[in-house]
């Protein structure tokens, strides 16, 4: 367990957007587009995204900037944050959840971790200011020594218009390229965050109260 979290550890050292190590293989795979595909034949459309031009695509970019902002704004504590940690249990694990919410209410960030004894999965939710799903950013490793990253990009529908899979180090791993829509649980991450587990939640320990002479 330890050496998994070690791993992961180092999968998130390169972040969200950042490029993984140069011997890294690079899986590219397109998003079940339920939207129209935009095309070049008209002017003033916006071309199609592509293996070649995702990074830079317009709308790609502006969800770059939805992220930027809320990691931004976890780091200056401006959100409103809670957590939850479990304990291990039989038939797989669920190690934590984490949750930011902005001054209005809405849940900007939404994280989770869990898994199994042989691998372990971290899922980071983004939402836009009217708590519409943007982005998911998904790390996992591996016993066997796989490390992945997988991004989802949403338009403001909730669609997928892109999807990025990186196998960073190892053979792959059964079930760590495909996420679909209902193991996301994206829809409603207040409800999720307050679900019950499997596993037993680890209360905070109380302060202990200093009696003063």
């Amino acid at each position: 367990m330890k050496s998994l979290l070690t791993t992961l550890l180092l999968t998130v050292v390169c972040g969200p957007h950042n490029c993984p190590p140069a011997n890294s293989r690079t899986i590219l795979t397109t998003a079940r587009l339920s939207t129209t595909q935009l095309t070049k034949t008209e002017p003033g459309q916006e071309t199609s995204i592509t293996e070649a031009n995702w990074q830079q695509h317009p709308k790609i970019i502006s969800i770059r900037k939805i992220v930027n902002s809320v990691d931004a704004g976890v780091r200056r504590g401006i959100f409103k944050t809670s957590q939850k940690r479990f304990e291990d249990c039989e038939g797989g694990y669920e190690t934590y959840r984490r949750m930011a919410v902005d001054r209005k209410g809405v849940v900007r960030r939404y994280e989770m971790q869990g898994g199994t004894e042989d691998h372990l999965l971290t899922y980071r939710h983004y939402y836009d200011e009217a708590g519409r799903i943007r982005f998911v950013y998904i790390i996992g490793g591996a016993a066997n020594g796989t490390r992945i990253q997988h991004r989802i990009y949403f338009d403001e529908n909730g669609h997928r218009i892109w999807e990025a899979h990186k196998n960073v180090e190892g053979q792959g791993y059964p079930g760590f390229s495909n996420f679909p829509d209902d193991e996301l649980s994206i829809s409603k991450p207040t409800e999720d965050f307050a679900a019950a587990s499997q596993c037993k939640e680890i209360k905070p320990k109380p302060k202990r109260r200093v009696r003063r002479t």
